[in-house]
C-alpha cells in the first residue's frame, strides 16, 4: 500500500486556553521537549504529522506512524517533562520561619490519534492532543509555584487523497 502522509498545520496559538490563567510573577519556563514520534517508521503504511506553530515559529511537532487501518494509538506528550513539584502550602513554624510543602504532580498530556479509511478515497482522522507549553512561575510567600500551561487540540476531519498522485499527500491547514 502506498504511504499516505498527512500534514496538519495549526497556524496560530493566540487565544488558546491554558490549564491555568494565573498571571506569572516570575516568568515562564518553556517545555524543552517539542519533537515527538510515535510508532515505528519501518514497514509503516503511512504517517500523520501535526505541527503546532504560532507567528511562523514551530512550537511542537508530532509524527505518528501507522502500520494498519483502522488505527488507534494513545500516548503521553509530556511523559518526561510533565513532572513538577507543586507548592501546596507555606506555613510558619514556631521560630517564624516559612516552611514550604511541595508535592510531586504530573501534567495530564494524554493524547490519542484515530485514523480510518472510508469506502472511498477519504480518511477520517480524529485526534485529541495535549501539548505542554511549559510552566508559569508565580511567587507565593517568596516561594516558586509552577502553573502548567497546556494547549489542547480536539477534532475530527475527513481528508481526501488526490487519486492522480502516485504518492498521495493529504494536507490540512487550520486557521485558529
Amino acid at each position: 500500500m502506498k504511504k499516505a502522509i498527512v500534514i496538519l498545520s495549526i497556524l496560530t496559538v493566540s487565544g488558546c486556553t491554558s490549564t491555568q490563567n494565573a498571571k506569572p510573577e516570575s516568568g515562564f519556563i518553556h517545555n524543552t521537549e517539542t519533537t515527538f514520534q510515535f510508532g515505528s517508521s519501518d514497514n509503516n503504511i503511512g504517517a500523520i504529522q501535526f505541527v503546532l506553530d504560532a507567528n511562523e515559529e514551530v512550537k511542537s511537532s508530532l509524527i505518528v506512524n501507522f502500520n494498519e487501518l483502522p488505527f488507534l494509538t494513545k500516548f503521553d506528550l509530556c511523559e518526561k517533562t510533565g513532572f513538577y513539584d507543586d507548592l501546596k502550602s507555606v506555613t510558619t513554624n514556631s521560630n517564624g520561619e516559612l516552611i514550604p510543602l511541595y508535592k510531586e504532580e504530573k501534567v495530564n498530556c494524554t493524547s490519542e490519534v484515530i485514523i480510518q479509511k472510508d469506502n472511498g478515497n477519504d480518511y477520517l482522522v480524529s485526534y485529541n492532543l495535549n501539548f505542554l507549553e511549559g510552566y508559569n512561575k508565580a511567587k507565593v510567600k517568596g516561594y516558586d509555584k509552577l502553573l502548567p500551561a497546556t494547549v489542547k487540540r480536539l477534532t475530527e476531519r475527513r481528508l481526501v487523497i488526490d487519486k492522480n498522485d502516485n504518492e498521495p499527500e493529504i494536507t490540512l491547514k487550520l486557521a485558529i
